[in-house]
């Protein structure tokens, strides 16, 4: 058997990623369509369906800059789809903010963005190409509570946050994976 650094083979781990997407997205339809039917689920998996009515009421009391990620990896719309693929692999996250010359938030690329263009297109496609400019975000002052329903509500992992009086500037990124932290220190 032969093993590789991630680096050396980004689409590899990008690869991965999706199928690991994919799976987690079957059983929590899985774990819907159980409690559907009355039977029980496991723990790890309810928050994902239905937070507890104890889970809404601390994320009702949580504001978003007190767990968002102010240090946010950004990358620019000029970069190519492999160089993409070459931060996944360096940083380990699937979503990236993308920042214009001038500052400002000019969208967000995921990886299932990326692995719509062709392998052998990769070097030419530039993120600008591919990136979401409809952006869904979120403010510092709105309470958790309110973050988690814009993500289920447009099915996505990250909210950008930004700032309240200039859409434009980008100050955070609040993920699920930063939600769920916030509830284990909670409890």
């Amino acid at each position: 058997m032969t093993t590789k650094e991630i680096a050396v083979e980004p689409d590899a781990l990008a690869h991965l990623i999706n199928i690991s997407a994919h799976k987690r997205n079957n059983a929590l339809q899985e774990a819907k369509n159980m409690e559907e039917k009355g039977i029980t689920i496991p723990t790890a998996a309810e928050f994902y369906i239905k937070p507890t009515l104890v889970e809404i009421s601390m994320l009702k009391e949580m504001k978003v800059e007190q767990i968002m990620t102010k240090n946010v990896i950004t990358l620019t719309p000029k970069m190519t789809v492999n160089e993409f693929f070459d931060k996944i692999a360096e940083h380990h996250h699937t979503g990236f903010p993308i920042i214009d010359e001038s500052k400002k938030l000019a969208g967000i690329v995921t990886l299932q963005d990326a692995m719509k263009v062709a392998k052998e297109k990769r070097s030419q496609v530039s993120l600008e190409e591919i990136c979401t400019k409809k952006l869904v975000t979120t403010f510092p002052e709105e309470t958790v509570a309110e973050a988690f329903e814009k993500m289920n509500k447009h099915n996505i992992g990250r909210l950008l946050v930004v700032n309240n009086k200039n859409k434009d500037l980008l100050i955070g990124i609040l993920t699920r994976s930063d939600i769920m932290h916030a509830l284990r220190t909670q409890h």
